[in-house]
Order: structure tokens, then C-alpha cells, then sequence
């Protein structure tokens, strides 16, 4: 009887977790759906400001500003909502050393968004900034704000920075580099699209 009711007490836990699991399922898929939408919509600003500012630097490079001699690299090692990230930390820290190997006259300032990687950094002089990455799409925007805040912070010490992003997309399997300051370097020297500046 104590065998029976033993087997009875587990099938009814294994039922609570396959409820809780079908649950925290929902849940997730709910959530990449918001993000979908989210990252839609984040794409196609990018995409528009990217097309304005190559119009604009076509006819007006001369708005070119030089970037100081403090690099600043963010690195996030946080797939969103995830927190697990496996080797990417590894990844992107190795593409960071090379990155900053490339660069031998910046003096590079990071900023770490992730908590595993801020750990992992807490002790490098070089990090200046650290937060937690965003978990859930609400997130976004408190993080985003408190970067800001702080490179901010950071120009106001250092005068004009460079910025370069290292970061996940699902589509690459390396760790992406993306130069975000100054801004819209790529468009400096593109030729102009149209005849007279609109």
C-alpha cells in the first residue's frame, strides 16, 4: 500500500511539472511574439534613419565629427530573455582582445550588459558601466535609458567617444561588431542618390 500510494504521489508531482512546464511554454512563445513585433518595428526605424542620414552625409560630410581617443565597446552578452548564452561570453571576449589589439591608440572604456559577463569583468579596471540584461521585452527600455544615462555620463568626462556594440544575432554565427559612434560613419563617403540634396 505504502509502494502505491508512493507511485500515486509521483505520477501527481510529474503532473504539476508538466503543468508548470506547459505553462512557463505559453508563456515563452508569448513572449517571442511580443518580441517579433518589437524587433520589427525597431528594424524598420533603423532602417529609415540609416536612409535619411546616408541622404543628408551625401550632400553634407563635411558634419563629420572626429571621435575622441577613448574607445568605448558595449558589450552584451545577454540573449534576450534567455541568460543562457553558453560560449558566447567566451566568443565575445575573445573578439573583444582583438578588436582592441586592432585598435592600439584607443584607450578602450566597456560597458558589460549581462550578468554573467559583468562577473566575469567585475575586476577589469577597464569596465566603466555594468547592467543587467533585459529579460523580457518591458526591459528594453529601462536598460536602454540607463546606457544612455551613462554614456552620457561618459562624454561629459571624455569628450566625443567611439562606440562600437559587440553582440548576438541569431542569423551569424560570430559575434557582431557594430560601430555606433560616431554616428554613421559607413555614410560618410557615399555618393549621393539623388541630384540636389532633399
Amino acid at each position: 500500500m505504502t509502494r502505491r500510494r508512493t507511485l500515486e504521489q509521483r505520477r501527481h508531482a510529474f503532473g504539476e511539472i508538466r503543468d508548470i512546464m506547459n505553462s512557463m511554454k505559453t508563456l515563452a512563445y508569448l513572449e517571442i511574439r511580443k518580441l517579433g513585433r518589437f524587433l520589427d518595428a525597431q528594424r524598420a526605424v533603423v532602417a529609415h534613419v540609416e536612409t535619411v542620414a546616408a541622404d543628408f552625409l551625401g550632400f553634407s560630410s563635411r558634419c563629420a565629427s572626429a571621435a575622441g581617443r577613448f574607445g568605448c565597446a558595449g558589450l552584451s552578452a545577454a540573449r534576450f530573455g534567455a541568460g543562457l548564452c553558453g560560449d558566447f561570453n567566451e566568443a565575445l571576449l575573445a573578439r573583444l582582445e582583438r578588436f582592441i589589439e586592432e585598435r592600439r591608440s584607443i584607450s578602450p572604456l566597456l560597458m558589460v550588459v549581462g550578468r554573467k559577463l559583468g562577473a566575469r569583468l567585475e575586476a577589469d579596471p577597464r569596465v566603466v558601466a555594468a547592467f543587467d540584461g533585459a529579460t523580457a521585452v518591458g526591459e528594453v527600455e529601462n536598460t536602454l535609458h540607463a546606457i544612455t544615462d551613462a554614456l552620457a555620463a561618459l562624454q561629459a568626462r571624455h569628450g566625443m567617444l567611439s562606440l562600437s556594440v559587440f553582440h548576438h544575432d541569431p542569423d551569424h554565427p560570430e559575434v557582431i561588431v557594430a560601430g555606433v559612434l560616431p554616428p554613421f560613419e559607413d555614410y560618410r563617403d557615399a555618393a549621393p542618390r539623388f541630384a540636389t540634396p532633399r
